[in-house]
């Protein structure tokens, strides 16, 4: 055929054909799909075929390698092929590219831990224990602290809660055992103070008693001054309210210096001879003002702070006239 001449169309064919026959070690199998060798079974997995006969290892698989065998004997759960990457063999050589888990230095060598370790490695591992260790025993040893003052809190202040109300029913016990007390001595303070009234009119009108207003003066200062005495000793005299002690006892001791200079007055009328209109003028009487009027005061004030605190225990009250 002519070079440059056309080539006819069933020659084109031929050579096509020619083309796609194949060649060499494969022009001894028929082409047609073959099932991969060790797929189980699973007709969806296709290889070309490979040369030989199956009878031996193929030349043609890369160096060390290994046709799969039949029945997925590699499956899940089987044995590792041979190699030297099966169970606790060391990790396979790197490189590792910089962002793997394992970064640019690859893995672990020599049985390491894997990057997922957190605890340290080295000398510093005792140091950090101890120093937890320390902190978790201050942290007990304050809990402990702590809790010990939160588990008495509960019972402080049910003390604390109780605390008022206990001492307030013992101050109140105190208090009213005191005015009882006390109620007994008020009667004793104005048992003289009719006498004392009869021997002041008696002395004011030279009457003939006289001797005898001067020992009924003195017998009601007496009285006032063991009254006094009695006062100073009372139990549970502290109980009582101070101001209402105070006025009480300036009372009495006023009222004793008014019976001891009344006592004088008498003495002065009985010794120099009496003269109705002049009695006034002693210097004995005058001077019984002051205390009188400080007595008065004194007796008002504890009749105010008495009287409440006997209605509260049922004591009987006063009037400043009967002190």
């Amino acid at each position: 055929m002519p070079y440059g001449a056309p080539v006819p169309q069933d020659q084109q064919m031929l050579d096509t054909q020619r083309m796609l026959q194949p060649q060499g070690l494969f022009a001894q199998r028929p082409y047609q799909p073959q099932p991969w060798p060790g797929s189980g079974g699973s007709a969806s997995l296709f290889a070309p075929p490979l040369p030989g006969n199956g009878s031996e290892p193929d030349a043609t698989l890369p160096r060390g390698m290994q046709p799969v065998p039949p029945g997925d004997q590699w499956g899940q759960g089987g044995q590792y092929p041979p190699g030297p990457y099966g169970p606790g063999a060391p990790y396979p050589p790197g490189p590792y590219p910089p962002g793997g888990p394992y970064g640019p230095g690859g893995p672990p060598r020599g049985g390491g831990r894997r990057p997922w370790s957190r605890l340290p490695n080295g000398a510093k591992t005792p140091a950090i224990i101890a120093a937890v260790l320390v902190l978790v025993v201050v942290g007990v040893v304050a809990l402990a602290l702590n809790g010990g003052s939160g588990s008495n809190s509960p019972t402080a202040g049910g003390t604390t809660g109780a605390t008022p109300t206990t001492s307030t029913a013992a101050n109140g016990q105190a208090e009213q055992q005191a005015a009882t007390q006390l109620a007994a001595l008020l009667p004793q303070s104005g048992a003289d103070r009719g006498a004392v009234i009869d021997a002041d009119g008696d002395v004011s009108n030279c009457g003939k008693n006289l001797a005898q207003d001067v020992s009924t003066f003195n017998k009601s200062a007496s009285n006032r001054q063991t009254l006094l005495s009695k006062l100073d000793s009372l139990p549970g005299r502290s109980a009582l309210p101070a101001a209402l002690v105070t006025s009480l006892s300036g009372a009495w001791q006023a009222s004793a210096q008014v019976d001891s200079d009344l006592a004088k007055w008498a003495q002065d009328e009985l010794s120099g001879g009496c003269h109705k209109g002049k009695t006034a003028n002693d210097p004995n009487l005058k001077a019984s003002y002051g205390p009188d009027g400080q007595a008065t005061a004194d007796k008002q004030a504890f009749v105010k702070l008495w009287n409440p605190l006997a209605t509260k225990y049922g004591l009987k009250t006063y009037q400043v006239g009967d002190l």
